[in-house]
């Protein structure tokens, strides 16, 4: 194995570490003939990651370009100009008699190399004596240095040869005869139709003096396809040419997609599309009801460019590196537009079949929507590789996000709000434009050239914005008229499936990535994108450990209580009480010996879900890996499991600003193998079992 590869397998563990630390700690303490029966989830994120890194690193270290048409895709698709201009360059060597290779690469090396470079085409070209080279020269001598065409030597050839037209009418357009202009451009068309570069010149010849001979060549198909497909959409859209408008959007967004690119792009969507359906714990929607809504929000998405076109091409309203009239375009103009495209399919999908009957059900409907729209919008994206993890979390979510202030609006309006009450509109009116400014501040800050350099604020926003979404589905599942309490909702569950999502997404994009070109430069990229999933599936765990299902309450937003488990409260448990005047002055400094504890856990936990609730009492404060206050609890109600002692546990509350005397926090609840274990003087926490999730609430004080 290469040393790249030793780096990326300690990445990767170090993400696996990170992501399921409780688990870890879980097979760990769990005897070994049992690990892999209680923790086949564990085994399998390993195999997710591993086992692609190895092979993919046995067979694909280095992709050989072998065709200069390789070198032009890979060149230009990750923004290597020398292996692109190379490519170019030999194909026009190789196809030295197709005209359109060397203007290609004439265009593309003028493009990417300073002005000052762009006349060294010309001495390529100069010495050579084949008819399709001296055409070339003459092309370069005109494009770099705006030199005449030689008219003479054109005339010496016969007017049915390719490029002869079109060459003679660059050099009547350098002496402003437009009538002779036309006539070779024409005559060019009839030899050579398929000559994009000529059918652009005719374009905007007869833009700028023939409307009827425009829409006559415009209208011809067989023609206009050959232009580019801005050209198109701008004149179909100006003249109502509705029926060529459209089938020209779906073309240029659905033709050309690669099939690699097709298949990441679903999965991405179907990923999240799979997440929520789990969270709908309480009537879960029919997989019909939730695909109708995900095409009806792909197929509205084109919906969206006649409203940019509009913008564009009528009200003369673009991104222009102004901040505020960036901020209104990027809100009206983009953040306006994808919303009501996104609202429209659930809206009509609840109008018309009635099935929205829970809150959830907006969120959700809402949410396939936007899955649908974003599916469509990474079809474009996803070409590039390297976009697949900041896609699929970043762009898929923030859709999502957006899409559901407009659904909470609507479950405030009907489920908060009295029946008769005349603000309902108001409030979804409100919804709509609290997700335009939400998409367009998310937007703003990575398009508009005045917001260069502070792409970070998007980033911040995106996390807070996660944290709100949550805190809506939390208040929607409250108020299900068919809640059924906490006992549906695996909370492990839903983190351990979203986690082996996102490892899976992470190592599609080092599988593409590595056959596309190599695994060199996929394991550069992946060790960014690694990090980018940990800290990701670390925040998604955050918020599913502060999701709390309690029946008819409208909780408030607080972002302070949805960060306790990271911050500055997961800080402070590892740091101790170092910052406190004393152990004393800590919430779980007191020594709370003789306090009666109920503990239960969610029917989640695999180890004492079924065994849980039991109470009992603190009977000792004792010292466990150097931490002195943790107790021996005495249970009320003996527990068996495995070979552990059944009559006592050890317990400590897990957040150090929290304290045992508070209500419904979590807990350490440890079986202690043996009785030994209780006489010694300092325990070891190794020798201890920790069972995942517990809480405990106080009953009364001795």
């Amino acid at each position: 194995m290469n040393s790249p590869l030793y780096l990326t397998l300690i990445v990767t563990a170090l993400l696996l570490s990170v992501v399921y630390r409780k688990r870890i700690r879980a097979v760990l303490s769990t005897p070994s003939t049992d690990r892999l029966k209680h923790h086949k989830l564990l085994f399998i994120s390993f195999a997710i990651t591993l086992i692609p890194l190895v092979v993919m690193n046995l067979f694909f270290t280095s992709r050989d370009i072998d065709t200069p048409e390789q070198a032009v895709y890979i060149g230009g698709k990750y923004k290597d100009n020398r292996l692109y201009l190379s490519g170019l360059k030999n194909i026009s060597q190789r196809d030295s008699t197709d005209f359109r290779k060397h203007i290609e690469y004439i265009h593309e090396f003028s493009r990417i190399n300073p002005d000052s470079e762009c006349y060294k085409l010309s001495s390529f070209y100069e010495y050579t004596q084949t008819f399709e080279h001296q055409l070339a020269f003459e092309y370069a001598e005109y494009y770099c240095k705006g030199l005449e065409m030689n008219i003479a030597f054109m005339n010496s050839h016969s007017d049915t040869l390719p490029y002869i037209n079109f060459m003679k009418a660059i050099y009547h357009l350098q002496n402003q005869n437009i009538e002779k202009v036309a006539h070779f451009l024409l005559l060019e068309s009839s030899v050579n139709p398929t000559f994009d570069l000529n059918n652009i010149m005719i374009y905007q010849l007869y833009k700028e003096s023939n409307s009827d001979s425009l829409q006559q060549f415009m209208l011809d198909y067989s023609k206009s396809k050959y232009l580019p497909y801005s050209i198109q959409n701008d004149y179909h859209f100006l003249h109502g040419n509705w029926d060529l408008y459209f089938r020209n959007l779906l073309s240029s967004r659905l033709a050309n997609v690669g099939f690699l690119t097709f298949i990441a792009a679903f999965l991405v969507s179907f990923i999240w599309v799979v997440f929520l359906r789990l969270m709908d714990v309480y009537r879960r929607e029919r997989w019909r009801d939730i695909i109708i809504v995900f095409l009806l929000g792909a197929l509205f998405t084109f919906a969206c460019f006649p409203l940019y076109d509009y913008a564009d091409l009528i009200a003369n309203w673009q991104i222009t590196g102004n901040s505020l009239d960036d901020f209104l375009y990027c809100t009206i103009v983009i953040g306006g537009s994808e919303e009501l495209v996104k609202l429209i399919p659930w809206l009509i999908f609840g109008i018309v079949t009635r099935k929205l009957k829970e809150p959830f059900d907006y969120i959700l409907y809402a949410s396939v929507a936007a899955l649908g729209f974003a599916f469509v919008e990474n079809l474009m994206y996803l070409e590039n590789y390297h976009n697949i993890v900041v896609r699929s979390i970043m762009s898929t979510v923030g859709h999502m996000f957006d899409a559901t202030i407009i659904a909470y609006a609507f479950i405030i309006a009907r489920f908060r709000m009295s029946k008769n009450s005349p603000w309902k509109w108001l409030v979804i009116v409100i919804g709509f434009i609290v997700a335009m400014l939400a998409h367009g501040f998310y937007d703003y800050w990575l398009i508009s050239p005045a917001a260069k350099g502070y792409q970070l604020i998007t980033v911040l926003f995106f996390i807070g914005s996660l944290s709100v979404w949550f805190f809506f589905k939390n208040n929607a599942m409250n108020h299900s008229p068919y809640f059924a309490g906490n006992q549906k909702f695996r909370i492990d569950f839903q983190q351990d499936i979203l986690t082996l999502s996102m490892l899976a997404v992470l190592m599609l994009e080092f599988i593409l990535i590595s056959y596309e070109i190599g695994v060199e430069y996929a394991q550069t990229r992946f060790y960014s994108s690694a990090v980018y999933v940990g800290a990701f599936c670390l925040f998604i765990s955050s918020e599913l450990d502060n999701f709390s299902l309690e029946k008819g309450v409208w909780r408030r937003i607080s972002f302070a209580h949805r960060f306790r488990f990271s911050g500055v409260k997961r800080f402070l448990r590892f740091i101790s009480h170092h910052g406190y005047d004393s152990v004393e002055s800590l919430p779980e400094g007191k020594d709370l010996t003789g306090l009666s504890l109920r503990l239960f856990a969610p029917k989640s936990n695999m180890y004492v879900g079924n065994k849980l609730p039991v109470s009992g009492v603190c009977v000792r404060k004792i010292k466990v890996g150097g931490n002195p206050n943790w107790y021996v609890f005495q249970l009320n109600t003996p527990i068996e499991y495995l070979d552990y002692v059944s009559d006592r546990i050890i317990i400590k509350n897990k957040q150090l600003t929290d304290s045992l005397m508070d209500d419904k926090i979590e807990i350490y609840f440890m079986f202690v193998p043996h009785e030994n274990v209780f006489r010694q003087h300092i325990i070891s926490i190794e020798d201890l079992r920790y069972v995942g999730r517990v809480y405990s609430r106080p009953l009364s004080k001795s």
